[in-house]
């Protein structure tokens, strides 16, 4: 039997079955009067039990399609969020170098002028009679300015040292020093591992919009993306005095 001949038998037995069913809905309705509703004549459609199948599965894969492209956004969303609040640390750090630089110089030209001041009043008061209150007052304000002096020279100091540019520096290296470097370093490589995973995911969206899925496997790879390093810096010291800047001075070559 050929194909011609195999599709007319297909055809016959659905329009029997049809007839069939017809003869028996028609009498079924003729028994029971309140049965006998005039729906309109019926309309043979041979094999239309197939097509809302179709309807269906294409259906579920548009739901699919939706559900795993708004999981997709979901991850993007928060590692935009991340590398937001990356980028904020990083711009932070200029601005904290930058105040900080201003205060030094700042206080260091009211301890200046505070000193001139007092230079000033002990000269005023050279001649007094009362000489030994004049000493005691001199000894006051001489060792008042010597400890002005060595706290400005001391944060001046530590200030310089977290200045060092050089991310490769054997005394940056050994002492473990958190430069203001180090610190845009630290946020900008959580920066680029972030811009690394958004393109990832974009080679993912892609591939479901191609595809029009992706297997669970590939959803749990899309889930875990959304886990960035956020590990401390081994970079973690910030108090530092004249021996190690002197100690910086030496050995930066």
């Amino acid at each position: 039997m050929d194909n011609d001949d195999w599709g007319m038998d297909e055809l016959d037995r659905e329009l029997e079955k049809f007839r069939k069913e017809s003869d028996e809905e028609e009498n079924l309705n003729r028994d029971n009067p309140f049965m006998n509703i005039p729906d309109g004549p019926r309309v043979w459609r041979p094999f239309d039990d197939d097509e809302p199948e179709e309807e269906h599965v294409e259906t579920l894969r548009d739901d699919n399609l939706e559900m795993q492209l708004s999981n997709l956004e979901a991850v993007r969303d928060k590692l935009e969020r991340m590398r937001e609040s990356s980028r904020k640390d990083y711009e932070a750090v200029d601005k904290i170098r930058v105040r900080e630089g201003k205060a030094i110089l700042s206080e260091w030209g009211a301890t200046i002028a505070l000193i001139c001041i007092i230079i000033i009043i002990l000269a005023l008061t050279y001649n007094t009679p009362a000489i030994a209150a004049w000493a005691v007052l001199c000894i006051v304000a001489g060792i008042f300015s010597l400890r002005q002096v060595w706290a400005m020279v001391k944060r001046t100091v530590n200030h310089r040292i977290l200045c060092i540019q050089n991310p490769t520096s054997e005394f940056v290296e050994s002492r473990r020093v958190n430069t203001y470097h180090k610190q845009q370093m630290h946020a900008y490589n959580r920066m680029k591992e972030i811009d690394e995973k958004l393109e990832t995911l974009d080679r993912f969206e892609k591939q479901l919009r191609k595809n029009g899925s992706l297997s669970d496997e590939e959803m749990e790879e899309v889930r875990r993306l959304t886990y960035v390093n956020n590990h401390t810096s081994i970079y973690v010291n910030t108090k530092f005095g004249v021996a190690d800047w002197g100690d910086f001075l030496f050995s930066k070559k």
